[in-house]
């Protein structure tokens, strides 16, 4: 039976914020998990792929510890935050969208016909499916090309990269 290893530390990122100036900071809680037939290895293994997660943190990509907090003070979205919060919530709206689109449709068939769905009808679920995908995709690249938190602001002159300090939870 394999053996679930479980790795965890704390990213506490200080910022300064790029359009006010105002410090604040958060706590975002990195987490790694890896499956090996050893209890130690698995362990390990959750180890070496969290601290590759936190070298690639110290090396300038703050992806994985970017919040989707702006700053309290004026409510502006960090520059380097923009990037995941956008590719995150765009999965998120997509699969709302493509799921809606596909319940809406089949509920339709189903009420559409009284007999209920026949064998047959393999061919209609299965096209309901690619629209669904086809919806999933198209809604994705639209939220990522549109979607500006910072949309009715003026571009601060700087950009503050965060302070970030690992610690075991």
């Amino acid at each position: 039976m394999p053996y679930q290893g479980t790795a965890s530390m704390v990213a506490e990122v200080s910022v300064h914020c790029e359009a006010c100036g105002h410090e604040y900071s958060y706590e975002r809680m990195l987490r790694d998990y890896a499956r090996h037939a050893n209890e130690t290895a698995a362990t390990a293994a959750a180890e070496d792929s969290l601290a590759k997660l936190v070298d690639k943190v110290q090396s300038g990509d703050y992806g994985p510890v970017a919040s989707q907090k702006p700053c309290p003070q004026c409510g502006y979205l960090q520059s380097w935050m923009v990037g995941p919060v956008r590719r995150r919530r765009s999965w998120q709206w997509a699969l709302a969208t493509a799921a809606s689109v596909y319940l809406v449709a089949l509920l339709g068939l189903i009420f559409v016909r009284p007999e209920g769905l026949r064998t047959d009808d393999c061919l209609v679920l299965l096209t309901l499916v690619g629209a669904s995908a086809i919806v999933f995709l198209a809604t994705r690249a639209i939220f990522l090309w549109t979607y500006q938190p910072n949309r009715h602001r003026d571009v601060p002159p700087q950009t503050n990269a965060p302070t970030v300090r690992f610690r075991r939870p």
